[in-house]
């Protein structure tokens, strides 16, 4: 079984164990997801190794199209305003939880997190996730 697929596997795992609604936040529930925390909890600015959580999202590689697994991020002025998972690329389908407690979705159609989220002069961005990217790299390693 290749390394991304075990990754997703994980990721499907811990989509079926978050829970409804609890005191969590799109990039709590996120971070739990791609493996970035062993816990579904809020985070803070500052509470990502010390960073702020916009700074480290947007530090992480950047990719031009959604694959599953990776972090769909809507950005405004820098600032990442909402954070969620992608568990399906075609068509596009976002694991995440709408705000501070809100109510987890394991998959909603990117349409509709988009016209919750989208606004005048953000950008929609797609990252890999470090476990996602080390687990194509090795995957690739196989293959080669």
């Amino acid at each position: 079984m290749s390394e991304r697929l075990k990754f997703l596997r994980g990721v499907n795992a811990k989509r079926k164990s978050v829970e409804w609604v609890n005191n969590s936040n799109c990039i709590g529930t996120a971070r739990y997801l791609v493996g970035e925390h062993s816990v579904d909890e809020l985070t803070y600015k500052g509470d990502w190794s010390g960073k702020d959580h916009s700074s480290l999202v947007m530090s992480l590689d950047e990719i031009s199209f959604p694959i599953a697994g990776c972090l769909a991020a809507w950005i405004s002025e820098k600032k990442v305003y909402h954070l969620g998972v992608v568990v399906n690329s075609s068509p596009v389908l976002i694991a995440q939880r709408n705000g501070v407690g809100g109510i987890f979705s394991g998959s909603v159609s990117f349409s509709d997190v988009n016209k919750s989220y989208y606004k005048s002069g953000c950008n929609i961005c797609y990252y890999l996730p470090d476990k996602l990217k080390k687990a194509i790299a090795k995957d690739v390693e196989v293959f080669s």
